[in-house]
């Protein structure tokens, strides 16, 4: 017979400190992934379940809170300079805006996963945890 593991972690709780698929909406397990061509180094955390990058959520608020006030602080600084310096500061808010607005999405998800699942009673959890587990260990099988 296998030897049956028991449940002590359950995917389905949120933890900001932990690794989080967003299209899963779970802490799941992840592959990390590194590439290197010499010169650059990407690393992504990709989740066992259907490969789509995971994040960590409290990792991510300072930098979405970074990138979004950068881009204001660039745009006052260009209405200050005027002119091509204007211009140049607003390319530059422009692609920290969209980074930031892009981090900004993935933490709106969160935080509504993170509302819903508190929404829940602890058995309702507890049961959908189990659920989700068993039914990712059949598909491995």
């Amino acid at each position: 017979m296998k030897k049956v593991e028991p449940f002590t972690s359950n995917p389905l709780v949120p933890n900001s400190k932990k690794y989080w698929c967003y299209r899963c909406k779970a802490h799941n397990s992840f592959d990390h992934i590194v590439n290197s061509n010499g010169t650059e180094t990407h690393q992504k955390m990709s989740c066992v379940r259907c490969e789509a990058s995971m994040f960590l959520p409290s990792q991510i608020i300072p930098w979405t809170v970074g990138t979004l006030g950068f881009s204001l602080i660039a745009v006052v600084i260009g209405l200050g300079l005027g002119g091509d310096g204007f211009l140049v500061s607003l390319g530059l808010a422009a692609c920290s805006g969209l980074i930031g607005l892009s981090m900004l999405y993935y933490m709106i998800l969160w935080r509504g996963w993170v509302r819903a699942q508190r929404a829940k009673p602890p058995e309702q959890l507890l049961r959908e945890g189990k659920q989700y587990v068993s039914s990712f260990e059949g598909m491995q099988k």
